[in-house]
C-alpha cells in the first residue's frame, strides 16, 4: 500500500547547516544499474557516500517510444520505464560500489539514465548569489535540489536555463539536393545527411539519431532539404518545424520538417527536464541547432521569502538560420516547489524557447523560403498545496514559431506551417515520494503488518496493532503507542523504528451506514387475520427466521419474528412482535368440574418471559408468575373480585383487568 511520509522525516537535524547558499550546491552520482528486488543500485563510484546518508534518486531517461509510421504517434512514449520517477532514499549499507537502501523503492526504475543526488539539510538559508546546477551532460546533472528547514530567503535568483535536455546540434550535410526527391522518413542517420539531429528527451538518446520523428519530448530534426526542426516539450507539446517551400520549379523542397516533442504525462509524481529542440537541416556553414530545455528544481522549505526574485528555467531560443532550416526552441523545465507559505512575490519563468527565424539575406539567393523552427513548450510548476501559492508570478507560455525574414519571395514574414509550443502546466498536491516498507537487506526482526483494509459500521471502532513491543511508534494520527483505536473512515499508517531502520505499513479503514431499522414492528392480529411484516431498506438482502429472503412476509399467527438485513457492508437484525388479540376471561368457577376451573389466557405461550400479577381488593399480591402456565385457580382464596396485570414483554403496554372468582 502506497504511503507518502512526512517530508524527510528521517533526516538527522544534527547535520543541518545554517548558512548562505549560492553557485552550484549539488553533486551527482551516476547509477549504472538498479535492482528493484534488493532496493539497491550499483554506481560508478560510491566515494563519499555513507550509511544513513539521504539522497534523491531520479531517473532521467529510459522511456520506450513508438516507431509507428504515423505523424501523430511516431516518437510518443509507449512505456516510461521509470523515466521521470524520483524519491527520497536513505543508505543502509555501502559495499564497494553497491548501495543498499533502508526502504523498498516507492516507484519503479528501469535501466535508463539514473542518478543519485546527495542531500544537505539547510536551516533558514539565504540565497545570496545566483543559485544553479550542473547542466545535463547526457549522464548526470540538470537537477537542483534544495531542502531547507524554516524560511528560505531569496536575495538572488535560481537559474536553470539551458540545464535540461540538449537541442539537436548543427550538422553540415554534403548531399546534393534534388528538386525531384523528398525525404519522408522519421529516422535517418545524422551522418548520412538526410535528416538533422533530433533534440534530446526522456527516450534513450542516440547522438547519430536524425530525422523528423521526435525522441519523446525532444523535437524532431528537419529533413532534407532545409526544413526546420521541431520544438522541445514537457507536459505540453512542442511546435512543428516549418517547411522549405522554395519558389521555382527546379528549386529543392523540404516538406517534412521536424515534428514537435510529444507532451508527457507526469501521473502526479514524475519530473522532467525540458526537451531539446530539433536541429534544422543544413547544407551550409551557418549554425542551425535547436534550443536547450530548462532543468529541474526541487525546492522543499517550510516557508519562502520571495523578495521579488525569480526562478528561471525557460527553454532557450533556437538561433537564426541563414539559407538553411532553423532549429526548434527548447522546452521550459520543471519547478517542484514544496513550500507551505510564500511571503512577498516570486517569479517562476519557464516559458518555451522560440523557434529560429530563417534569414534569407545571407543565403546564396535572397528569394529563399527555407523552413523556420517550431516553438518549445512551456514548463511545469508543481505546488505542495491544492492551489498555487499566493504571490507567485508564473510564465508558462509556449515559445513562438519562427518566421522567414529578409526574403524577396512571397514567403517573407510567414511561418511556412511552423507552429508555436504549447502552454505549460501547473500541478498540485505535490509530495516527496518515499518508500514505506523496509528493504529485504535492511529489515526489522519483526515485520509490521496492520492487516488488510477494514470496514466498520456507524459508530463502531477498530483497534490497530503495530506489534513489535518495545520499539518506537509513530502513527499518522499523532499517537505513539503500540495500539490505537480508530473511529470512522481514515487511511492510517504507522512507522516502527528500532533505531536503525524504519518499517511502515498502511491500512484503509472504511466506514459505512447500517440499514435503517424498520419503521413498524408491533402488530396485533385477531380472529384469523394476518399482517404484512416489512423489513424496509429496498434493494438490501434479507433472511427471516422462517427462512424467507424477501423484503416482506405475511404473519398469520402471533409470535416474535426476526430478520437479518444486509446492505453488503453492514447488517442489522430487526425484531417484529405479532400478538393475538388478548381478551383474558373475567370470570372463573374453580369448583373442580373441569370447566372454567382455571384462568386461561389464549396464546400466552407465544410470549416468552411474560409476567402475570394478580391482586386482591386491598392491592396485595395473591399470585405472581413468569411465563404464565394458565394455572391460576384461586386455590385457597375466597370468591370475589380480583385484579390482574399482564405484561407480554413485547414492548407493548401491560394489560389490566378484573377476574371474578365464583365458588
Amino acid at each position: 500500500m502506497r504511503l507518502i511520509l512526512l517530508v524527510l522525516l528521517c533526516l538527522s537535524l544534527g547535520n543541518s547547516l545554517a548558512q548562505n547558499v549560492s553557485g552550484t550546491i549539488n553533486t551527482y552520482v551516476e547509477v549504472s544499474s538498479v535492482d528493484m528486488n534488493e532496493s539497491s543500485v550499483d554506481v560508478v563510484s560510491a566515494s563519499g557516500i555513507q550509511v544513513d546518508d539521504s539522497l534523491i534518486l531520479i531517473q532521467m531517461q529510459g522511456a520506450e517510444i513508438s516507431n509507428s509510421q504515423v505523424d501523430t504517434v511516431n516518437g510518443g512514449v509507449t512505456n516510461y520505464n521509470g523515466a521521470g520517477s524520483w524519491e527520497l532514499v536513505e543508505v543502509c549499507s555501502v559495499n564497494g560500489n553497491t548501495i543498499h537502501f533502508k526502504k523498498q523503492f516507492e516507484n519503479a526504475y528501469g535501466q535508463g539514465k539514473v542518478q543519485l543526488i546527495p542531500l544537505t539539510v539547510y536551516s533558514n538559508a539565504t540565497i545570496t548569489d545566483t543559485l544553479t546546477c550542473q547542466a545535463w551532460d547526457g549522464t548526470t546533472g540538470g537537477v537542483l535540489v534544495l531542502y531547507n528547514k524554516g524560511t528560505l530567503t531569496f536575495n538572488a535568483p535560481i537559474n536553470l536555463v539551458s540545464k535540461g535536455f540538449r537541442g539537436g546540434q548543427h550538422f553540415l550535410s554534403t548531399n546534393s539536393c534534388s528538386f525531384a526527391a523528398n525525404f519522408t522518413d522519421y529516422d535517418y542517420s545524422v551522418s548520412g545527411g538526410n535528416g538533422a539531429q533530433k533534440g534530446e528527451g526522456i527516450a534513450d538518446y542516440d547522438p547519430d539519431g536524425g530525422g523528423r520523428g521526435p525522441y519523446a519530448n525532444g523535437g524532431g530534426g528537419g529533413n532534407d532539404h532545409n526544413s526546420g526542426g521541431g520544438g522541445g516539450a514537457n507536459l505540453s507539446f512542442g511546435g512543428i518545424g516549418g517547411e522549405n517551400d522554395d519558389p521555382g520549379l527546379f528549386n529543392c523542397k523540404g516538406y517534412y520538417p521536424g515534428i514537435g516533442g510529444r507532451a508527457l504525462a507526469s501521473s502526479g509524481f514524475r519530473l522532467f527536464m525540458g526537451g531539446g529542440g530539433g536541429a534544422g537541416h543544413s547544407n551550409s556553414m551557418w549554425v542551425t541547432h535547436g534550443g536547450n530545455g530548462g532543468g529541474i528544481a526541487i525546492i522543499i522549505s517550510d516557508d519562502v521569502d520571495g523578495n521579488g526574485e525569480s526562478i528561471f528555467g525557460y527553454g532557450t531560443n533556437a538561433p537564426e538560420a541563414h539559407g538553411d532550416g532553423a532549429g526548434g526552441g527548447g522546452a521550459g523545465g520543471t519547478v517542484c516547489l514544496l513550500a507551505d507559505n510564500l511571503n512577498g512575490t516570486l517569479t517562476i519563468d519557464l516559458h518555451g524557447g522560440n523557434g529560429g527565424n530563417m534569414d534569407a539575406s545571407i543565403a546564396a539567393n535572397t528569394n529563399r523560403c527555407f523552413g523556420p523552427g517550431g516553438g518549445g513548450a512551456g514548463g511545469t510548476i508543481r505546488y505542495k498545496g491544492a492551489v498555487a501559492l499566493a504571490g507567485i508570478n508564473s510564465n508558462l507560455t509556449g515559445g513562438s514559431n519562427g518566421i522567414v525574414v529578409n526574403s524577396t519571395a512571397g514567403c517573407n514574414g510567414g511561418h511556412i506551417n511552423s507552429t508555436p509550443g504549447g502552454t505549460g502546466v501547473e500541478e498540485f498536491n505535490g509530495t516527496v515520494p518515499e518508500g514505506t516498507k523496509c528493504s529485504k537487506y535492511c529489515s526489522l526482526v519483526h515485520s509490521v503488518d496492520l492487516g488488510g483494509d477494514v470496514n466498520t459500521c456507524d459508530q463502531d471502532s477498530v483497534v490497530l496493532d503495530a506489534q513489535n513491543p518495545g520499539l518506537n511508534y509513530s502513527w499518522s494520527t499523532g499517537e505513539i503507542t503500540q495500539t490505537i483505536e480508530v473511529f470512522g473512515a481514515a487511511q492510517v499508517w504507522v512507522m516502527v523504528d528500532d533505531g536503525y531502520c524504519v518499517a511502515c505499513d498502511t491500512v484503509n479503514v472504511s466506514n459505512f451506514s447500517r440499514p435503517d431499522y424498520p419503521s413498524e414492528t408491533l402488530f396485533e392480529i385477531c380472529n384469523g387475520s394476518s399482517v404484512v411484516l416489512n423489513a424496509d431498506n429496498p434493494g438490501d438482502t434479507y433472511l427471516w427466521n422462517n427462512g424467507a429472503n424477501t423484503q416482506t412476509i405475511v404473519a398469520d399467527i402471533g409470535g416474535l419474528y426476526s430478520v437479518n438485513i444486509s446492505n453488503g457492508n453492514c447488517d442489522i437484525t430487526a425484531y417484529f412482535d405479532v400478538f393475538q388479540c388478548f381478551s383474558p376471561p373475567n370470570t372463573i368457577t374453580p369448583n373442580g368440574d373441569g370447566s372454567n376451573d382455571f384462568w386461561i389466557v389464549d396464546n400466552i405461550s407465544n410470549y416468552q418471559n411474560n409476567t402475570v400479577e394478580i391482586y386482591n381488593r386491598r392491592g396485595q399480591t395473591v399470585f405472581k408468575a413468569t411465563n404464565y402456565q394458565n394455572n391460576f385457580n384461586a386455590d385457597g382464596l375466597p370468591g370475589g373480585v380480583y385484579y390482574y396485570k399482564l405484561d407480554l414483554n413485547n414492548q407493548a403496554d401491560p394489560l389490566f383487568g378484573t377476574i371474578t372468582v365464583i365458588k
